[in-house]
């Protein structure tokens, strides 16, 4: 059996009507009538699909679900590949992906909105807020920019009973080195993050994601913080798959199995759908705002999205990745404080969103394909191609 593309064409999607997110001032969906097709555009968008036909049939990707959104509205939506290889299920459209460090925006915002209400600073030491850190000088500014000093990537939080407890270990151990001094994406500011924000909203950091930030921008449908055993949307996940020596991708989740996740570690954890998670990536391109509210102060949204110095020292499927609060910014940002071309975050399996404000243009391509870098790759085609 063959995984067959999604049936509608792109000359289908355009002489059809086309949805559109009312990403630029409405904040909800509506319908639009037919559209002409723009033939330059078409060309690109084919070459698009051609691309990623090319990748499923040499085995770069296992499957993928991708979207392109420009001015509100979506131009291109397909799905490719395998959803469960073994199980011979064709990815299909609004598959639901674990998305992992896709979560750390989304923590990101749940701080920023804390920072508006005046129950955190951004200079405030950690200590101010978590007792195990008492003898730690590391700031939520640090946290958040992945400069806290904490470089431990073997430390694993699992090996804890809950978040809290991992995290006062982190406390009771402190920094590697000087806070200020180094970038490291190790995960342990985003845990530590996510026990602040246990500590100041007196609820689980899961549960304040849901409600102050994922169900703020709309993402109540196809949106979820836990996989239990008897959820339901069980069925629409993705299979997890991983890059072995050889180059083969190996089954290493399947979705009859377990959590990955012994509890919600802020560093990851989302699951979601491409569309739904265009929804977040919309509010931080229109500056904080849904609608006409601002939920996010823009002065706080400007200052999350400028460079951090230390971040151009490590290099990534980018290159040398500029970074924010919690955010990859892209190509474009030179020096401290000039402004963005573009920002985003990829998920280690293989997801990623990326916004180009400029252009109106939202990028999301989402695979479980772990240790591929295709979805770095589209990101930088359809720049290439709608944004440049």
């Amino acid at each position: 059996m063959n995984a067959m593309a999604n049936p509608m064409t792109l000359n289908d999607g355009f002489r059809c009507c086309l949805l559109v997110l009312v990403l630029a001032g409405c904040g909800g969906t509506g319908i639009v009538g037919e559209e002409m097709v723009d033939p330059a555009l078409d060309a690109h968008l084919q070459a698009i699909n051609q691309m990623v036909d090319r990748w499923i049939d040499n085995q770069e990707v296992v499957g993928t679900e991708y979207v392109i959104i420009q001015k509100g509205e979506i131009v291109l939506h397909e799905a490719r590949g395998w959803r469960d290889r073994e199980a011979e299920r064709p990815m299909e459209l609004n598959t639901i992906f674990q998305v992992r460090s896709m979560t750390k925006p989304v923590l990101a915002t749940g701080v920023l909105l804390l920072v508006s209400e005046g129950l955190l600073d951004l200079e405030d030491r950690v200590s101010q807020h978590l007792l195990s850190f008492s003898s730690s000088p590391v700031t939520i500014r640090q946290l958040l920019t992945r400069t806290d000093g904490f470089t431990r990537t073997p430390f694993n939080a699992f090996n804890f009973p809950s978040l809290r407890d991992a995290v006062n270990e982190l406390g009771r151990l402190g920094p590697d080195v000087q806070p200020g001094t180094v970038f490291s994406r190790d995960g342990t500011d985003s845990w530590t993050l996510g026990a602040i924000v246990q500590e100041v909203s007196e609820m689980k950091v899961e549960d304040f994601l849901q409600q102050r930030v994922l169900s703020a921008v709309g993402m109540t449908g196809d949106t979820y913080v836990e996989l239990k055993e008897n959820d339901t949307w069980r069925s629409r996940l993705s299979a997890v798959y991983q890059r072995s020596e050889s180059g083969d991708f190996l089954l290493t989740w399947s979705t009859q199995r377990a959590s990955p996740f012994k509890f919600f570690p802020a560093s990851a954890g989302i699951y979601t759908t491409p569309l739904e998670y265009a929804k977040f990536l919309a509010l931080w391109m229109n500056e904080g705002r849904i609608g006409s509210t601002q939920l996010i102060p823009q002065t706080l949204v400007d200052e999350a999205l400028i460079l951090e110095p230390l971040s151009i020292e490590q290099a990534t499927p980018f290159g040398t990745t500029p970074y924010g609060m919690h955010w990859d910014l892209g190509p474009g940002v030179l020096q401290q404080g000039t402004g963005i071309a573009s920002f985003g975050h990829p998920g280690a399996d293989g997801t990623i969103g990326w916004v180009v404000p400029e252009r109106e243009l939202l990028i999301l391509y989402f695979t479980q394909s772990r240790g591929g870098s295709t979805h770095f790759q589209f990101v930088e085609e359809v720049i290439r191609r709608l944004a440049q």
